[in-house]
């Protein structure tokens, strides 16, 4: 709910999508990573692995709610930034 409250809001704050959490991982610039639990496992393996690494949080979201629906719908995996990027 956050993560589509501050896409309205706040949307320099937020990313979505695969290439882009990844870069933003690479920087050092998330605060929570949100992936659907449906996902690619090997994927999201790799990001709980980059999570660590930087020190941010990954939450798996269900695709049985309707955030979980909606999350699907902008690529399945998206994150909270902990400052802007653009």
């Amino acid at each position: 709910t956050r993560f589509f409250e501050m896409l309205g809001k706040e949307t320099k704050k937020v990313v979505y999508g695969i290439n882009e959490v990844r870069e933003a991982l690479d920087l050092g610039a998330i605060d929570i990573v949100l992936i659907n639990d449906d996902y690619d496992e090997k994927v999201i393996e790799e990001l709980e692995g980059l999570c660590e690494k930087t020190g941010c949080k990954i939450q798996l979201i269900s695709t049985d709610t309707r955030e979980g629906k909606q999350l699907k719908d902008l690529s399945g995996v998206a994150a909270i930034l902990r400052y802007e990027l653009h």
